[in-house]
């Protein structure tokens, strides 16, 4: 019964049809409600512990709102931290970002006309060929460069037109996401509302201890991340400002943005960072920074990466790079991301259903 149901289940996603439409339109409604509880979900421990605290008040008033002074503090505290990242660290980003934007010409006549008259090694110019540099130019010249700019606008404008409606969501879901805090006892005590008329108790306390493995799951993984991506993000920026490297700040930053992503991020970010070093710095700067960050990479993952998610996961390589691949395949970036856990998650499932099929043949 639960494979055939698999089966119409696989059918249904995989062709379009009427009912899957109009699911992907309700999707894109409900989505601004949907992002509201994720944020309420990941903000919701650090406002228990600072609710905990007003809790302890001798004023009444205090302990009697501790839960909305939570909410309170924690989304000024927030607005706050975002305002002052804007303020100090965001010019120096937006600086390097147009200083790289008006130089883009000029580094490109550079690297066309380094690879044109370059003294290539022996062994290179068996590869380097007149012919393959020619092609070479041909592909990157500027009216190819055009072309595909051309076939990519309709899609640049409905990426712009989709982030202004995005802008409008991201605040519908903030908004929605202080009401999930300030309500966070009812809603819950809703949910277990429903759940006990539909669930024996029995497999009612079965589901909450998963729900709660599997949220210390996602907690742990997230923190680990972003505090490991801050930490390689920082040494990255240091690393590449005591090299000269152009727009240091920028790449630094983009290297920790893609260090969330396990395995493949700080390898993309660190290969594109390469890349971009040839035609601001040079072959030779270029060099030593994929080395530099090649090093970096191997400390990251050796030591400091180690050091701060321990064991918490407890799941084998292949399977975090597995369901890398098939979550970024289907979901893109995000995908990427939410599937280590998941795979995590999943493997508990897995196991405790095997520890009591065993238990059960051992009877």
């Amino acid at each position: 019964m639960w494979g055939l149901l698999g089966i119409v289940v696989l059918l249904f996603f995989m062709y379009d049809n009427p009912i899957k439409a109009q699911l992907g339109r309700f999707m894109g409604v409900v989505s601004p409600f949907i992002v509201g509880i994720v944020i309420a979900y990941l903000l919701s421990r650090p406002s228990d512990i600072i609710e905990s605290f007003f809790r302890r008040s001798n004023h009444a008033f205090i302990a009697k709102k501790a839960r909305v002074l939570s909410v309170l503090l924690l989304y000024v505290g927030l607005i706050t931290g975002i305002v002052m990242i804007a303020q100090f660290a965001l010019p120096v980003i937006v600086t390097n970002i147009i200083d790289f934007s008006s130089h883009i010409y000029d580094f490109y006549l550079q690297f066309m006309d380094t690879l044109y008259y370059q003294d290539y090694p022996t062994w290179l110019e068996s590869i380097l060929t007149t012919e393959t540099i020619d092609a070479i130019m041909q592909a990157l010249s500027i009216e190819s460069i055009i072309r595909s700019i051309g076939n990519y606008a309709p899609t640049l404008v409905l990426t712009i037109i989709n982030l202004s409606s995005g802008i409008i969501n991201l605040f519908i879901s903030l908004i929605f996401s202080i009401y999930m805090l300030v309500y966070k006892k009812n809603v819950l005590g809703f949910v277990k509302r429903v759940a006990h008329v539909f669930m024996p108790e029995k497999r009612l306390s079965q589901v909450s201890m998963y729900i709660g493995k599997s949220s210390a799951i996602f907690y742990r993984f997230i923190f680990a991340q972003f505090v490991d991506a801050c930490i390689l993000g920082t040494l990255a920026t240091l690393m590449l400002t005591l090299f000269g490297v152009q727009y240091a700040i920028l790449f630094g930053v983009f290297l920790g943005f893609c260090n969330m992503i396990p395995y493949f991020g700080s390898m993309i970010g660190s290969i594109l960072t390469t890349i971009i070093t040839i035609f601001t710095g040079g072959p030779q700067l270029a060099l030593l920074t994929g080395v530099g960050l090649l090093i970096l990479q191997q400390i990251d993952g050796n030591f400091i990466g180690p050091r701060i998610m321990g064991d918490s996961l407890n799941i084998n390589p292949m399977l975090i790079i597995v369901s890398i691949t098939i979550g970024g395949a289907y979901f893109g970036v995000v995908g990427m991301f939410v599937s280590v856990p998941l795979s995590a998650i999943i493997k508990l499932f897995v196991d405790d259903f095997l520890d009591y099929k065993e238990r059960n043949l051992k009877n």
